[in-house]
């Protein structure tokens, strides 16, 4: 730090030059003033010098004076002082201290004297210099993300509060928009998190192209990103950013040589409609983004009211549910199915409930999904085929004429097949990415296999008499895929069945392919299969072709006698729905078993 600037002030003019002479051969830069007024001016102004010697007896101002309006102004400048004092005395060097002087010379002094004095000042100097590069670079990292160099959450919070008072203020337009990445964590399980950094790093720069210089991108965490958009004066301008964002991330991103497509899922908040802070907008976007997720990728959604009740009434069930299996509080009941060849009961479709102390007892419908989400479905489903392997094995065990009972399993059990068919089309080249996802895929499956293995080791049921249900809409994310999963599953000797056939876009030939034993025609198209041609013509081809196949049949949402006697008559092999049976508990089952299902036995007997 030679090169800095040292004022030198003192009123005999001779006593300046050779100072600043001297100061000049040592590597200095010298600059003198006359009197205590112009030493403080050129002190005070910016990129003025940063070390001075003071004379104390200045002309106009002392340089006592001088230290103490430089100590009263803050010493923005972090000006070191070298006071020179008349004398030692205890009381003028105290009077110097408090004044604000950082060292001090008592007359007569000599030369290396005041070298060693300007020497030490300006190590001082470097040193403060190092402290604020430091300090400012914590304040950035504090502030900054580390991997995009955007905003953090921590300052997106403070522009948020600045950007709000403007426009309260003002009156102004502003919003909030939260994205959300889709499918991102694909990207880090298979290619690493470096790969996963340089993907977030393109983002951030298509985002920062795409929207104005005024408006604000942060990055809030993991695969967030939050915009505070200002100065509009249309509400549909938020949507319409909001467009142009989910578009520009469609184009395929470049990253080692590997082309990757990603989405989006935004939510957008509107000052002051919804909220007039920044936690309620930033909590009202969040929510709207949550909202665009479930209604699938690339899209946006809007803030409304109605999306709280929905959040609140998730976070109000997700404590519970989290302590619920715990607990003891989930339950199955169980609708019978009837052969309606032989009139007997043939199976029972094992059906979740939870009974909430909270909320009394909730159908799956009310749970679900937060399950999926919070991550507790899976040790609830292995509870839930347990349950229904060992009331099962209790009924047999008790005389009565064995039978399947069958478990839905959820989607998300099946989640890696479209994580391989997303690998397949968008990684093409990364062979290790699909080999990755295809490992965890096993993984996932095995686990899943020991969950079954497990249940019927203990429970000592016949794995024949235990179904495993999945969606037509499951299958059909990667039928290839699913083919090879289900054959595992099969080969424990389970029955595999098809559930709620024909509300896909599967083709019927796909059957042929598929290790399957059943088909379940969904309740939409019983519904009205006496009155509409078109539903009766769809279950005649299902019932049909299916049969071709050697696959059994099973009618869904059977409510009236007509619909029965109907799909008698195309030769369906079974029948469910509330004409023969509601979901009931298990010791209901019991006497279904024992006493039959009057008045329907009879029924049954003269539909024959």
């Amino acid at each position: 730090m030679k090169s800095i600037t040292v004022l030198v002030a003192g009123d005999n003019e001779a006593n300046r030059r050779q100072l600043s002479g001297a100061l000049t051969d040592w590597g200095y830069q010298a600059v003198d003033a006359h009197g205590g007024h112009e030493a403080c001016e050129s002190l005070t102004e910016e990129g003025g010098p940063r070390l001075a010697v003071l004379d104390s007896d200045l002309t106009g101002l002392s340089g006592i004076e001088v230290c103490r309006r430089l100590k009263a102004g803050g010493d923005e400048q972090g000006v070191y002082v070298i006071l020179v004092l008349p004398n030692s005395d205890r009381a003028t060097i105290q009077a110097a201290a408090e004044a604000g002087a950082d060292d001090f010379l008592a007359r007569p002094y000599d030369h290396n004297e005041l070298k060693a004095r300007v020497r030490a000042g300006t190590r001082i100097l470097e040193l403060q210099a190092k402290l604020q590069a430091v300090q400012e670079a914590c304040r950035t990292q504090a502030a900054r993300d580390s991997v995009t160099g955007l905003p953090n959450r921590l300052l997106f919070g403070d522009r948020l509060s600045e950007k709000l008072k403007r426009a309260k203020r003002l009156g102004n337009g502003l919003a909030v928009l939260f994205l959300d990445l889709d499918q991102f964590k694909l990207i880090n399980d298979t290619l690493g998190h470096s790969a996963g950094d340089r993907l977030l790093q393109a983002v951030s720069e298509r985002l920062q192209a795409t929207l104005r210089e005024m408006d604000t991108i942060a990055r809030m965490g993991g695969d967030e990103f939050a915009m505070i958009l200002t100065d509009f004066s249309d509400e549909q301008a938020p949507g319409i950013v909001a467009g142009r964002v989910l578009a520009t991330l469609c184009r395929p991103f470049d990253v080692d040589g590997h082309e990757h497509f990603i989405t989006g899922s935004m939510g957008i908040s509107i000052f002051p409609t919804d909220g007039e802070d920044a936690e309620t907008l930033v909590r009202n976007a969040d929510i709207a983004m949550y909202r665009a997720k479930e209604l699938g990728s690339n899209t946006f959604q809007m803030f409304r009211e109605t999306m709280n009740a929905a959040a609140l009434e998730r976070m109000e069930i997700e404590k519970p549910l989290r302590s619920a299996l715990q607990n003891g509080e989930f339950d199955l009941h169980y609708q019978v199915r009837v052969n309606l060849a032989s009139n007997e009961v043939q199976g029972a479709e094992a059906l979740l409930r939870w009974k909430s102390p909270r909320f009394g007892l909730l159908l799956p419908g009310r749970f679900i999904k937060v399950a999926e989400q919070s991550g507790v479905l899976q040790p609830i489903t292995g509870w839930a085929i347990h349950e229904a392997c060992s009331r099962n094995k209790s009924w047999i065990d008790a005389g009565f004429r064995p039978m399947d009972v069958a478990v839905n399993i959820s989607p998300r059990s099946f989640h890696r097949l479209d994580l391989v068919k997303v690998v397949h089309n968008r990684v093409e080249e990364s062979r290790v990415a699909v080999r990755n996802v295809r490992r965890d895929m096993i993984k996932d499956l095995r686990e899943f296999e020991q969950v079954v293995h497990s249940a019927l080791k203990r429970t000592g049921l016949d794995p024949e008499r235990l179904t495993l249900e999945i969606t037509e809409n499951t299958v059909m994310n990667d039928a290839d895929a699913t083919i090879g999963i289900l054959s595992q599953l099969k080969d424990t000797g389970i029955r595999i069945s098809i559930d709620d056939f024909g509300t896909g876009y599967s083709s019927l030939s796909y059957l042929k392919g598929l290790p399957i034993d059943n088909v379940k025609i969904d309740c939409s198209f019983i519904r009205h299969v006496t009155s509409d041609p078109d539903d009766a013509a769809i279950v005649r081809t299902i019932i049909s072709m299916a049969h071709s196949l050697r696959l059994t049949v099973t009618a869904e949402g059977v409510e009236r006698l007509d619909q029965l006697e109907f799909l008698r008559e195309l030769s369906c092999d079974e029948v469910q729905g509330y004409f023969i049976s509601k979901p009931v508990p298990h010791d209901e089952v019991l006497s279904i078993l024992r006493n039959g299902l009057p008045p329907l036995t009879r029924l049954l007997t003269n539909a024959a």
